[in-house]
């Protein structure tokens, strides 16, 4: 169950390392430890744990209410927008790169996919749950923890 717990880890994890690579005490230890991949899911954990949190579903359960037949045209749109923020996330992951695009990609990644009016919107929310999982375990996998 998606909780208030893991997103305040993951905002912390997210925090942590921002400070940690701005200082530069780690050095080259702070790229073996590829923390701006695990800044990226952390930041991407937390942004997911807020649009799957009851919030986000009355915010999806409205859009559904209010844009009734024009609604699968606005779920083509904000999927498609998450899908771009996505590809985002992933090239930032991949380089190891926490700059601020990708770092706002990965807060609209959730966000937009929750935005989808309708069953789209449900599946996109429910999904949800499987990549804050997916994200908790590859950064405790990158980090060591647990």
């Amino acid at each position: 169950m998606i909780t208030a717990t893991i997103g305040g880890m993951s905002i912390g994890i997210a925090v942590i390392c921002q400070v940690l690579g701005k200082l530069g005490i780690l050095g080259k230890a702070a790229a073996k430890a590829h923390l701006g991949s695990v800044q990226i899911l952390a930041v991407l954990a937390a942004s997911a744990v807020l649009a799957s949190a009851p919030p986000g579903r009355w915010i999806q359960a409205r859009l559904t209410t209010v844009l009734g037949y024009s609604g699968p045209y606005v779920a083509a749109v904000s999927v498609t927008a998450a899908v771009i923020a996505l590809l985002f996330v992933i090239a930032g992951v991949m380089r190891n790169a926490a700059n601020g695009k990708t770092l706002a990609a990965a807060v609209l990644t959730p966000l937009l996919a929750v935005m989808a009016p309708g069953s789209t919107g449900e599946v996109m929310g429910h999904g949800l749950a499987l990549v804050v999982s997916a994200a908790a375990w590859i950064t405790r996998g990158l980090t060591g923890i647990g």
